[in-house]
């Protein structure tokens, strides 16, 4: 994370400088687009900091996670890491079908974390889980899919610049 911050902080000063430059249009798009890019992906690094700070909490509420609850969060990371390429597609190759697939799997997120959320009230009226393990797991839900927004800015701002 600290990395991620100061590499944010010099990526966006010396694009600033960059941008005082005479540049052609191309160049002042690009350059924009990246500013933005930067800031999502320090963005990004902000949550799985978060989501590394939930798991310490469990550790030291010496608390885990249902089996069920584990399985919902291994095919979340599938998700995102579905998104995540189709992203990438989009951010290196401009590919502009990667885009549809892109928003179709950050829509699927957002259904699969409000489902998340609904199973984790079932298993907590059930006594499956506690209070404590159950906040922790919606505030990873969460933070992942603030990561998944994330990543669609960056679809999105690419999108914009090959226009």
């Amino acid at each position: 994370e600290r990395q991620l911050n100061f590499l944010n902080s010099e990526l966006v000063k010396f694009t600033v400088e960059l941008l005082k430059c005479d540049l052609n249009e191309r160049d002042r798009v690009y350059l924009t687009s990246a500013l933005r890019t930067v800031s999502d992906l320090e963005r990004v690094g902000d949550y799985a900091e978060n989501i590394v700070e939930y798991a310490d909490k469990l550790k030291e509420l010496n608390e885990r996670f249902t089996d069920d609850a584990i399985c919902e969060i291994d095919e979340l990371k599938e998700k995102i890491h579905d998104l995540y390429s189709h992203v990438m597609s989009v951010y290196v190759d401009g590919d502009k079908q990667a885009f549809a697939q892109a928003d179709e799997a950050e829509n699927g997120i957002d259904a699969f974390t409000a489902q998340m959320a609904d199973n984790h009230i079932k298993r907590l009226s059930e006594g499956v889980c506690t209070p404590e393990t159950g906040a922790q797991y919606l505030s990873l839900a969460s933070n992942a899919e603030r990561i998944a927004d994330h990543f669609m800015n960056v679809a999105n701002t690419v999108r914009r610049a090959l226009k």
